[in-house]
C-alpha cells in the first residue's frame, strides 16, 4: 500500500499545474499553465470526463486531435499552456491534462465553471481631454 501511495505521490510531482478550478464567465478565455519533469518528452493531451479512464483527448501536443476553440503548447522548459477560447456554458466540467506514458499516463485534473455573467467586449470610444 505504502508503495502505491509513493507511486502517486511522485506521479501527481511530475506534472503540475497553476489552477486546479478555473471559474470564469461566459464568453471569456483562459490560460492554464502546467509544468512537468523536462524529461517527459511525449505527446501532451487536454480531455475532459468525470474520471481519467472516461476522458475524451479535445486536443493534443502532436497535433492528433485538433479544436478551433482548444489549443495546447508543450513549450518544453518553459512548461505546457492550455488555452480555451470562447467560453460555452456547456464547457463546465471536468478536464484532465495528460502526458502520454507506458502503462500509465501522468494526469492531473482541473475543475472548468463557467459563471451565466457574459464577458462584454470593450468598445474603443474616442478618448477627449
Amino acid at each position: 500500500m505504502k508503495t502505491l501511495v509513493l507511486l502517486l505521490l511522485h506521479a501527481s510531482l511530475q506534472l503540475q499545474c497553476d489552477k486546479k478550478q478555473i471559474t470564469a464567465p461566459l464568453g471569456s478565455d483562459f490560460l492554464l499553465s502546467c509544468s512537468y519533469e523536462n524529461q517527459l518528452l511525449s505527446n501532451k493531451y487536454w480531455c475532459r470526463g468525470e474520471s481519467r479512464r472516461t476522458c475524451e483527448v479535445l486536443v493534443d501536443s502532436e497535433g492528433k486531435t485538433k479544436s478551433t476553440r482548444v489549443h495546447i503548447v508543450d513549450a518544453r522548459r518553459r512548461g505546457l499552456f492550455v488555452r480555451v477560447l470562447d467560453l460555452q456554458k456547456g464547457d463546465s466540467g471536468v478536464y484532465w491534462v495528460g502526458i502520454d506514458r507506458p502503462y500509465a499516463d501522468i494526469m492531473t485534473s482541473v475543475s472548468v465553471v463557467v459563471t451565466e455573467v457574459p464577458v462584454s467586449k470593450p468598445r474603443l470610444q474616442p478618448w477627449s481631454p
